[in-house]
């Protein structure tokens, strides 16, 4: 069964479904809120904040001084609590660290 055509011409949702609520977007430059998020138009022309997006970092090299850091933390901490580590090691989390560790700096490691 073909689904029903509204009034205005527009196909009606098949019964038991919900509507779109897909927005619009259009290439216009989109107003912003006070917070400095984007405002753009849901379906039904109604303003919405769309939430800003996370930058991904850059991945970047490990200078030997971070990885002369990282060996003393280790050393430090027994190769336990890597969000202890972590703390050591300016601009590096805890699975940094820890990568860093198992596949590159741990003694014994075969190249």
């Amino acid at each position: 069964a073909a689904a029903a055509t509204a009034a205005d011409g527009v196909a009606a949702p098949a019964p038991g479904t919900k509507p779109s609520a897909k927005r619009a977007r259009t290439n216009e430059p989109s107003d912003a809120d006070a917070d400095g998020k984007a405002v753009v138009a849901d379906a039904d022309g109604n303003a919405v904040v769309e939430e800003e997006r996370k930058e991904k970092k850059r991945p970047r090299k490990w200078s030997d001084q971070e990885d002369e850091v990282l060996r003393a933390a280790v050393n430090a901490h027994g190769g336990k609590n890597w969000k202890g580590i972590a703390e050591s090691v300016p601009e590096r989390d805890h699975v940094q660290c820890l990568q860093r560790w198992k596949k590159v700096l741990e003694p014994g490691l075969l190249k």
